[in-house]
């Protein structure tokens, strides 16, 4: 559920002259922007990947970590004890 679908009456600091119309036409506004922003970086990695530039780091396997099974499953149960502690409230 986003803030616009809650009916939650908010005002934003920086411009509280704004209305839910200068609030959607902003959002719409972002989303158009963050398009534009992966077509031109889309855009700009096919063009550098076409005159040869080698993408991407080539020696991540050397900071990757090998296993993680043991960070996997620390980190499930920590979502399960914060679920279970959701649940009681």
């Amino acid at each position: 559920m986003s803030l616009m679908d809650s009916k939650v009456k908010f005002v934003c600091a920086d411009m509280p002259e704004a209305n839910n119309f200068t609030v959607q036409i902003l959002a719409v506004m972002a989303q158009y922007e963050s398009k534009l922003i992966s077509e031109r970086t889309k855009a700009a990695l096919a063009v550098a990947k076409a005159r040869g530039v080698k993408l991407g780091n080539p020696n991540l396997h050397l900071v990757r970590p090998k296993d993680t099974k043991a960070a996997r499953t620390a980190h499930i149960k920590k979502v399960q004890e914060r679920n279970q502690e959701m649940l009681m409230v």
